[in-house]
């Protein structure tokens, strides 16, 4: 016959305790679970609406095209679109020192720029149609942020399209 010793009592509590951890952590869980699948849900669904169906057009390069002694008429060239990303920005410091060099670069409104700095959100356009050389001053400006105040995703430059015809809107019908 076995001994009902210390130890088999000490394993029996270890065990008892294991189990109750484990119900509690579940009940917990599932609490939550319920929480957000009732009360919560509107306001979750409408969130995820927001972030789900935010419509972007994007532009193709098309082809050059070329009268019949070989002159271009019409040509593609690349151009920049210059994103914030305002939800990694989180000092005002920092918002304020984003929109004035910001302003100065692609020479914008410094408010409306700042004002893009306080919104939630991962995708705010800022300006359309940058040429490459100040594509290139504001990833100079980008790296800044970068050093001092450790925001080297707050910015983004999408590659863009934009359409030229030699002869000014003549040969673009």
């Amino acid at each position: 016959m076995a001994k009902r010793g210390a130890s088999t009592r000490l394993w029996r509590r270890s065990i008892i305790i294991m189990l109750l951890i484990i119900f509690v952590g579940f009940g917990l869980a599932i609490g939550r679970l319920f929480y957000l699948q009732t009360y919560l849900a509107e306001d979750l669904q409408q969130r995820a609406v927001g972030q789900q169906l935010k419509s972007t057009a994007l532009s193709a390069k098309r082809g050059s095209i070329y009268d019949r002694n070989g002159n271009i008429l019409a040509q593609s060239v690349t151009v920049w679109k210059i994103v914030l990303e305002p939800a990694h920005i989180k000092t005002d410091d920092a918002r304020k020192y984003v929109a004035r060099g910001l302003s100065q670069i692609l020479e914008v409104d410094e408010k409306k720029v700042l004002e893009k700095t306080y919104e939630q959100n991962y995708y705010s356009v800022v300006k359309t149609g940058v040429n490459t050389d100040v594509k290139d001053k504001v990833l100079e400006f980008k790296e800044e942020l970068s050093k001092n105040f450790n925001l080297g995703n707050c910015i983004d430059t999408i590659e863009e399209y934009k359409r030229y015809y030699t002869n000014d809107n003549f040969s673009c019908q």
